[in-house]
This record gives structure tokens, C-alpha cells and sequence, in this order.
């Protein structure tokens, strides 16, 4: 027996309108790939972040992980999570600026604005931090 560790994408940084934490596919595809397992197809949720990218709820991958053949529930798979949110990424926030010029006024946008709130703020205050 051998343990396979999985580096298991800390959330994105923004959230969908429940508030639930999301991963980017493509993350959770390489984390998959640098463990040594294929890529899967992988539907992604019906939300997607301002910039468009396909994302899974966070907490749908430890059946993803079942689906790759891999059990984490028992001692053969060792699963590491990335502790605490992320800052929005460039693309996320390029994608908001983008939006707010053409729908500044509208309800997607807030509900945008909102759920990528957290994120911003980690981000300035991480920047900030760095200057000292």
C-alpha cells in the first residue's frame, strides 16, 4: 500500500450567491495531474465567477477524488486542503472592472460584487502587509 497525496485547490476567493466555496476546475485538474492521476471530465456548476472560468463546489471533491479511483476516506490517500481563502486573482478582478462598466447597475453585478468582497480585501490588506 502507498499513499497518494492530492493538493486539494484552496477556494477561489469569490463565491456564488449561497456563499459555498469553489475551485476552478483547471486547478483541481492539475492538482490531479501533478499526483500522477488522469484528468477527468468534470461538469462544472451552473454559477460561474466574473471571469467565466468553470468551477465545482468545493466540497463535491472528495467524490470527484472517488470518481479518479482514488478512496479518501480510508489511509491509502492522504488529502492536504489549502487553509483559508485565497485573494481574487487578476482575472476575477479584471473580470469585475469589466463588468461594472457595462452592468455597474445591475443585480448580477451586486451579487458579484458581494460574493468577491472578501477576496478583494485580502488582497489589499496582503499587499499592504508586504509594503511594511
Amino acid at each position: 500500500m502507498h499513499n497518494i497525496s492530492v493538493e486539494i485547490p484552496a477556494a477561489l476567493g469569490v463565491h456564488p450567491p449561497s456563499g459555498a466555496d469553489v475551485v476552478l476546475i483547471d486547478d483541481l485538474n492539475n492538482a490531479l495531474a501533478g499526483a500522477g492521476l488522469p484528468q477527468l471530465k468534470i461538469e462544472p456548476i451552473t454559477w460561474t465567477p466574473p471571469s467565466g472560468r468553470p468551477v465545482i463546489y468545493r466540497s463535491e471533491v472528495p467524490d470527484i477524488l472517488r470518481i479518479a479511483g482514488i478512496n479518501p476516506d480510508t489511509s491509502d490517500m492522504v488529502k492536504t486542503f489549502c487553509s483559508g481563502p485565497l485573494p481574487i486573482d487578476d482575472n476575477e478582478l479584471d473580470a469585475l472592472l469589466e463588468m461594472r462598466e457595462r452592468d455597474g447597475h445591475s443585480e448580477s453585478f451586486r451579487i458579484a460584487l458581494c460574493g468577491a468582497l472578501d477576496a478583494i480585501l485580502i488582497r489589499l490588506y496582503s499587499a499592504e502587509r508586504q509594503l511594511r
